[in-house]
């Protein structure tokens, strides 16, 4: 499944299921892209499983604005392999020309300007009629920590959005993480109760459907929470909420138990605080028996 998902409103704008044999992640976003039934001034952010200059091609081409992740200058493939960057925190704009042609100005100058797109890729803005497509885009560089960095490129103005700023920009991706891990392990979109694909995609749509009303719900209620000051931000417990929710529909709780234990159930929210991870080691017969 392919979802397009609103990191500030918490609901799914779009969804698309593919064939195991035949699946797009970046087909899907185009599509979602053109289609545009989302709010007029997002702004789309993806992984580096969306790096792509055919995607930046359409997001310009539709007046989308974008910040990408990619794949470092570390990397021997990618976007940032053929330019010449420095191994350090910068924040420049590049244009490159996308061709069909195998000439010899192209070849020669294919690490600076020229990037060649062979038959095999896929690029919707060549043709036999078109063999040349300029792309303008910026490229942010920052450090994560002392010895790692990330790589975004993105078309949001230099004026407008600041190197600093894409940090906090791209943190925000995490809220479509958590909506699929509330999808599956709260709504309950692991199991389903049937085996005919036509009936497994009925059960999908109703989980975002269910997923989306709820979350309208939940920002309706922390709208009207009243809270001292306290020393942590408290927020909604979504998981206990949803259950909740689930119960209000089925008419097994009535609407004002619904707001009661919803504003009961809160959860601190502790942004600077670090918990150290340990990993349960397994044995190799425990591994191979786990499902995903």
């Amino acid at each position: 499944m392919n979802a397009l998902y609103d990191c500030i409103n918490h609901v799914f704008w779009e969804s698309r299921i593919d064939l195991p044999t035949k699946k797009s992640e970046i087909g899907a976003l185009i599509d979602f892209i053109n289609q545009r039934n989302y709010p007029e001034n997002s702004i789309i952010t993806a992984d580096r499983g969306y790096e792509s200059y055919n995607l930046i091609a359409h997001c310009i081409e539709n007046n989308q604005k974008f910040v990408f992740r990619v794949k470092d200058i570390s990397t021997r493939n990618g976007i940032m392999t053929s330019l010449s960057l420095p191994d350090e925190t910068f924040d420049i704009t590049v244009t490159r020309t996308l061709t069909n042609l195998q000439t010899k100005e192209v070849k020669k100058n294919e690490s600076n300007q020229f990037v060649f797109v062979p038959s095999t890729s896929v690029f919707d803005y060549l043709d036999a009629c078109n063999h040349f497509y300029d792309l303008r885009f910026r490229i942010v560089r920052f450090k994560i920590a002392d010895d790692k960095y990330e790589t975004l490129v993105t078309n949001l103005d230099e004026n407008e959005f600041k190197l600093d700023d894409f940090k906090d920009l791209y943190r925000l991706r995490w809220n479509e993480e958590i909506a699929f891990y509330y999808l599956k392990h709260a709504v309950g979109m692991l199991y389903f109760h049937c085996k005919k694909r036509q009936h497994i995609q009925q059960e999908i749509y109703a989980s975002i459907l269910f997923y989306n009303y709820a979350n309208l719900i939940i920002q309706n209620i922390k709208k009207n929470i009243n809270l001292k000051k306290t020393k942590y931000i408290y927020n909604i417990n979504v998981r206990s909420a949803l259950t909740n929710i689930r119960n209000y529909f089925r008419n097994q709780i009535k609407e004002s138990i619904l707001i009661r234990n919803t504003k009961k159930y809160l959860t601190p929210s502790r942004p600077d605080r670090k918990v150290q991870r340990s990993i349960k080691r397994q044995s190799p017969k425990a591994l191979n028996n786990r499902t995903s």
